[in-house]
């Protein structure tokens, strides 16, 4: 799958949708590649600053061509807004998605019908406990598919049952409602302890107040903390200091290491 953000130089929007459209794109292990659009340039796919294509194919379609080096607007359930939300660009990158998920020994296959509860929310339920299956956890973070289309949701309690909820905007574009027989595929979402360096793994095992946070953290977040450790492959003692000082974040619970300001 081909993640691409368009933008001009001065779009007062494009970073925001950057920084969103990453994280939606890192949920299914893709990754955003940017062209920036010039006055004379190349214009193919450019609907408006910033623009989103999947596969060359822009998910959020315009009434009728861009002029130029312009802004865009899109529609989303708060109003215009220049980039769409991060529900809207999952939904988007899920039709693409579709068959990435890879089944592993950790995934539980099953099949279950589509409920709605009192709330009138829509859910598929989970007939296994997930602290069986991958290990006692603060929550669980899941990602797979429902009926080939793919999915990404954290198991709640819902009544005396456990599922995942369905949201409006993913239902609309996939077609899937209460009563729909479907066939899940579900597997813990990214990297899990057995995956982590043995240096990364033990010290989080010896603060397990971490350990449990960062196993409660959405994949965007384990993964940026861990690209953080590796960027210093080639200075073993900063690693260690850095090992160090996330495992102090997330005992405070910091999803990510605070940025500095600007200057």
């Amino acid at each position: 799958m081909i993640v691409e953000l368009l933008y001009f130089d001065g779009c007062p929007h494009w970073e925001t949708a950057d920084a969103t459209l990453r994280q939606a794109a890192a949920e299914v292990g893709a990754t955003v590649q940017h062209r920036r659009i010039v006055e004379d340039g190349d214009l193919r796919g450019f609907g408006g600053s910033p623009t989103i294509l999947v596969d060359g194919h822009d998910p959020f379609p315009l009434a009728g061509p861009s002029e130029g080096l312009s802004c865009r607007l899109y529609a989303t359930p708060a109003g215009p807004a220049g980039s769409p939300t991060l529900d809207q660009l999952r939904s988007a990158l899920a039709p693409a998605a579709k068959g990435k998920v890879r089944v592993t020994d950790s995934s539980r296959r099953y099949t279950a019908v589509v409920a709605q509860d009192a709330r009138r929310r829509v859910m598929v339920p989970v007939p296994f406990d997930p602290d069986e299956a991958w290990g006692t956890k603060r929550e669980h973070r899941v990602h797979g598919t429902v009926n080939g289309m793919g999915v990404r949701a954290v198991i709640e309690a819902l009544g005396d049952d456990r599922g995942i909820l369905l949201g409006p905007a993913w239902r609309r574009d996939c077609g899937i409602g209460p009563g729909d027989r479907v066939d899940v595929v579900l597997a813990p979402e990214g990297p899990q302890r057995e995956d982590l360096a043995p240096d990364v793994a033990a010290a989080l095992e010896a603060k397990p107040e971490a350990g449990e946070f960062f196993d409660s953290l959405a994949q965007f977040y384990r993964r940026g903390y861990l690209r953080w450790i590796e960027a210093t492959k080639r200075r073993p003692e900063l690693r260690a200091q850095r090992i160090t000082e996330m495992v102090e974040l997330l005992k405070t619970g910091h999803k990510e290491r605070p940025h500095p300001p600007e200057p």
